[in-house]
């Protein structure tokens, strides 16, 4: 079943070292609109440019529930581009957010 993941936000540094955050607030429901109740984590996506998701190969972190900020543990130089999903206790991965560039 599908999630929605509402309020994402990316907040950039302006270098390669500062790197990008991620910040979301969590699904309540799934894209059906019935109750989300065995939300399973988050995969945090990332391209080098411009990219379209599942377009070409991706970076990508998986964290737990419980975690609504990530920060690109090696962001890149150039242009990035950054998607969020989240999935349930079935393994079952919702759309991805829209697409964030972060540029440097």
């Amino acid at each position: 079943m599908a999630i929605l993941i509402l309020r994402t936000s990316i907040v950039v540094g302006g270098s390669p070292e500062a790197g990008a955050t991620l910040v979301w607030a969590a699904p309540t429901q799934n894209a059906d609109n019935s109750s989300l109740t065995d939300l399973a984590g988050y995969n945090i996506y990332r391209a080098a440019g411009d990219v379209v998701f599942g377009s070409t190969s991706l970076y990508r972190d998986d964290i737990g529930p419980g975690t609504l900020t990530w920060t690109d543990p090696s962001p890149l130089a150039g242009t990035s581009s950054y998607y969020v999903t989240a999935y349930d206790s079935n393994g079952d991965e919702g759309a991805p957010t829209a697409q964030y560039l972060r540029s440097n």
